[in-house]
């Protein structure tokens, strides 16, 4: 019962509400300003329709439940779980603009926008990914090896390493440096047969 309610509400009052809507404005923009139609798809067009930003927003109101278009775009955006988070991080916007704009100007989109991504946590900056080369010792003559490069895994036995490739197999040996890895999976590992190097880089971000 409860999953026809939600149904019919959806297709009767949000999606065809909105399509209504929708229409309408798109009427009220053709000749908004007597020179040429509005570009509705670009908000910097948007001014010459002489319609308040509140139009711009209704089919948003409408389709999130909700009357604050803060509120909405957050949720749009994916930035808030629910309305209640959403509508109470919009409090912050009102407070950060209330003495500089008059309300209008409050709700362009283009100003929301700005405030969001501004408020959104930024990533820290890449820590540079740590290289190293071991000299190994081949198992056999570089000549018995078909590929000049071949992909290895370490293994630490007895204070050494023993560089396997990716069936198992033991392709070469070598001492254990004195600052070795503390998360050796974390790390690409190559072993150039021609130098009988393992050369090692980080992949992945060190907790």
């Amino acid at each position: 019962m409860i999953t026809s309610w939600y149904e019919f509400v959806s297709n009767n009052f949000v999606y065809r509400g909105a399509w209504g809507l929708g229409s309408v404005i798109g009427l009220l923009l053709e000749d908004a300003d007597g020179s040429q139609p509005v570009r509705a798809l670009e908000i910097d067009d948007w001014p010459r329709s002489g319609l308040p930003w509140i139009a711009f927003w209704i089919k948003e109101l409408l389709t999130w439940g909700t009357l604050d278009p803060v509120a909405a775009f957050l949720l749009a955006r994916n930035d808030a779980i629910d309305r209640p988070q959403a509508e109470g991080d919009a409090r912050a916007y009102y407070e950060a603009f209330q003495d500089r704009d008059d309300a209008n100007d409050m709700l362009d989109p283009r100003r929301i926008r700005d405030w969001a991504h501004a408020r959104r946590p930024r990533l820290e900056e890449p820590v540079a990914a740590r290289e190293f080369r071991i000299q190994a010792v081949l198992v056999r003559p570089a000549n018995d090896y078909l590929q000049p490069r071949l992909t290895v895994l370490p293994l630490d036995v007895d204070d050494r390493l023993i560089w396997i490739d990716p069936a198992g197999y033991t392709v070469a040996r070598s001492e254990r440096p004195r600052d070795w890895l503390d998360q050796p999976w974390s790390y690409d590992f190559e072993l150039v047969v021609a130098d009988a190097v393992v050369v090692g880089e980080a992949y992945l971000r060190h907790a």
